[in-house]
């Protein structure tokens, strides 16, 4: 059963575009942001991102952007890697299956086959 919705990395780092795909920003903006889950294991993607970025102000600007999005869309809702989800060890993947949730992706094909249900915003509809 789904209880909610996990946005893969490349969900927050494409919202945080200058120019997001109307896809996902619409697909994410509809969903009741009580539904919205995040992963550690993201942040620290996204972290590790932003201080390979030479630019210090677009680097200041992601963190902003980062710390609005957690502020807003996941307050409370961040995922630890517990020992059950290092058991299963999918990181991600095992992080939305041990809290029954939707992996909401682009890249699918990282996914298939791992017993997650999966969503790629920029095909469907």
């Amino acid at each position: 059963m789904n209880r909610g919705f996990l946005p893969d990395t490349n969900i927050p780092s494409e919202l945080m575009r200058a120019r997001p795909e109307p896809k996902v920003q619409d697909r994410v903006a509809a969903q009741d942001v009580g539904t919205l889950f995040m992963s550690v294991v993201s942040i620290g993607e996204l972290e590790t991102g932003f201080a390979t970025t030479r630019d210090v102000a677009r680097t200041a600007r992601l963190e902003a952007s980062l710390e609005r999005y957690l502020a807003l869309l996941f307050v409370g809702r961040v995922l630890p890697v517990t020992q059950a989800i290092a058991v299963r060890w999918g990181m991600i993947a095992a992080t939305a299956l041990e809290h029954g949730l939707t992996l909401v992706t682009r890249n699918v094909k990282d996914f298939a086959g791992l017993g997650v249900d999966l969503l790629n915003p920029w095909l469907d509809s």
